[in-house]
């Protein structure tokens, strides 16, 4: 499986993590958030 991002939507995920102030983990926590739907299709 291969995923692409556009830079709009890597931008929007490390703006999320940002405010979270949560770093590295919280892109993590973000992207699986988001990905969890397909993760299981």
């Amino acid at each position: 499986v291969k995923l692409h991002f556009t830079e709009n939507a890597l931008r929007l995920v490390a703006k999320k993590a940002l405010a979270k102030n949560t770093g590295a983990r919280g892109l993590r926590s973000i992207l699986e958030n988001i990905l969890t739907e397909a993760m299981y299709e």
